[in-house]
C-alpha cells in the first residue's frame, strides 16, 4: 500500500531537521551553528592579527636598522662631498622616511580592515533570514503532509504543489546565497557608503507586486506552452515531465527575482524579515496558482501530465529533505567558512604587499646612496 503522505517514514527526521533549522534562525546562545562559526572566525581573525603584528615588528625593526645605516652613510659622505651631495643624500633619507610614514598608515588601516570585514560578515542577514525562510517552509510541508488525505481523489495535486514550491524555494535561496557571496567580499564590505543605504521606491508595493505577478505568470505560461508543443511531436515520459516542471519553476524565479534582489541589495544593503515573508507568500501563492494551471492542462488533456508521479516516487521527499538540510544548515556553515577564508587571504595579500613596499623602499634608498657615493668618488678622481 502506498503511503498517502509525502514524507512517509521520514517525518521524524524532517521534524528533527526543522528543530535544528529554527535554532539557526536567531542570533543567540542556542544557535549552535553560529557558535561554531564564531569560534572559527575568532581563530582566523587572530591569525590575521598575529601575521599583521609580526609584520609590524619586522617593519619597525627594518626601518630602525636602515635609518641607522643611512645616517652613518650620511656622515661618511658629508666629509667627502660638496653641499650639493649633502642635500641629495638628505633628500633620499627624507624620501625614505616619508614612505615609511605611508607604510605605517597602511599597517594601521589594515588593522582596522581586519575588524571591519570579519565583524561585518558575522552580522549579514542571510545567515539568519535564509534559515528563517527554510523553517517557515518546513511548517508548510508538515501542514500539507498532514492534510493530504483530506483531499480525497485530488490528493495527487498536493505533492505537485509541494514540488513546484520547493523548486521556487531552491531558486530563491540560490539567489540569496549567490548575492551573499558577492556582498561578503572584502572589497564590497569596505566600499559600502552610508548615503547609499536609504532608497525610496517611486512605485507602490501593490503595483510592483502586480507587475511581478503578471510577468511571472506570462513567463511560466510560456514555458508550459513550450512543453505542450513538444508533447505533440515527442513521447514525453513521467521523468521528462518532472524535469520540465523543475526547470520551468527554477528558471521563472531565477529570471524574475535576479534583478529584483540585486536592486534590493544595492539600495538596502541588508534583508529584512518583511522581505523574507513577502517573498515566501508570493512563492506560496504562485505555487498554488501554477498547480491549478497544470491541473487544468491535465483535465483538458492538452499535454501529458503525471500528477501521481510525485506521490509514488521518493523524488519529492528527497528534494524536501535536501532543501531543508542544504539551505538551513549546510550552506550557512560552508559559505561562511569560505567567506572568512577569503577575508584571511585578502589580509595576507595586503600584508605581503606592505612587506614588498618596505623591501622596495630600502632598496631605493640603498641605490640612491650608492649612486651618490659613486658620483662623489668620480668627482674626487677628477680632482
Amino acid at each position: 500500500m502506498i503511503d498517502p503522505t509525502v514524507l512517509g517514514q521520514s517525518q521524524t527526521f524532517f521534524g528533527v531537521l526543522t528543530t535544528l533549522v529554527v535554532l539557526c534562525a536567531v542570533f543567540c546562545d542556542s544557535n549552535f551553528l553560529n557558535n561554531i562559526i564564531e569560534g572559527l572566525k575568532s581563530d582566523m581573525k587572530a591569525r590575521s592579527m598575529n601575521n599583521l603584528n609580526s609584520c609590524r615588528e619586522e617593519f619597525f625593526q627594518d626601518i630602525k636598522n636602515t635609518k641607522e645605516k643611512a645616517h652613518g652613510y650620511k656622515k661618511i659622505l658629508a666629509g667627502w662631498g660638496s653641499t650639493d651631495n649633502k642635500d641629495i643624500v638628505a633628500d633620499a633619507i627624507d624620501k625614505f622616511e616619508l614612505e615609511n610614514i605611508l607604510l605605517e598608515n597602511d599597517v594601521i588601516n589594515t588593522e582596522k580592515e581586519i575588524d571591519t570585514i570579519f565583524e561585518s560578515n558575522t552580522n549579514m542577514s542571510e545567515q539568519i533570514f535564509t534559515p528563517l525562510y527554510v523553517f517557515i517552509f518546513c511548517l508548510v510541508v508538515f501542514l500539507c503532509d498532514e492534510s493530504i488525505s483530506l483531499l480525497g481523489s485530488y490528493q495527487n495535486w498536493m505533492p505537485t504543489f509541494l514540488y513546484i514550491f520547493v523548486t521556487f524555494s531552491f531558486a530563491l535561496c540560490f539567489l540569496l546565497w549567490f548575492f551573499y557571496m558577492e556582498r561578503s567580499k572584502a572589497d564590497n564590505i569596505l566600499n559600502i557608503k552610508k548615503e547609499d543605504k536609504i532608497h525610496l521606491r517611486s512605485n507602490s508595493p501593490i503595483k510592483v507586486a502586480l507587475f511581478d505577478g503578471v510577468t511571472f505568470l506570462l513567463l511560466f505560461s510560456a514555458l508550459i506552452a513550450i512543453y505542450a508543443t513538444f508533447s505533440l511531436h515527442f513521447n514525453l515520459t513521467e521523468h521528462v515531465y518532472a524535469v520540465s516542471v523543475f526547470v520551468f519553476s527554477f528558471i521563472s524565479v531565477l529570471l524574475i527575482s535576479f534583478t529584483k534582489i540585486k536592486s534590493y541589495v544595492k539600495t538596502h544593503k541588508e534583508y529584512t524579515r518583511m522581505f523574507i515573508f513577502r517573498h515566501f507568500i508570493f512563492l506560496l501563492v504562485a505555487s498554488v496558482f501554477f498547480t491549478f494551471l497544470i491541473a487544468v492542462i491535465y483535465y483538458l488533456n492538452i499535454a501529458p501530465i503525471y500528477p501521481s508521479f510525485f506521490t509514488e516516487s521518493v523524488l519529492l521527499k528527497n528534494l524536501l529533505i535536501v532543501f531543508a538540510l542544504l539551505n538551513g544548515i549546510i550552506l550557512p556553515f560552508i559559505l561562511q567558512i569560505i567567506s572568512y577564508s577569503r577575508h584571511k587571504k585578502y589580509i595576507d595579500t595586503k600584508i605581503e604587499a606592505i612587506k614588498n613596499r618596505v623591501d622596495q623602499s630600502k632598496e631605493t634608498l640603498a641605490n640612491d646612496l650608492n649612486a651618490e657615493l659613486e658620483a662623489i668618488v668620480q668627482q674626487k678622481g677628477k680632482e
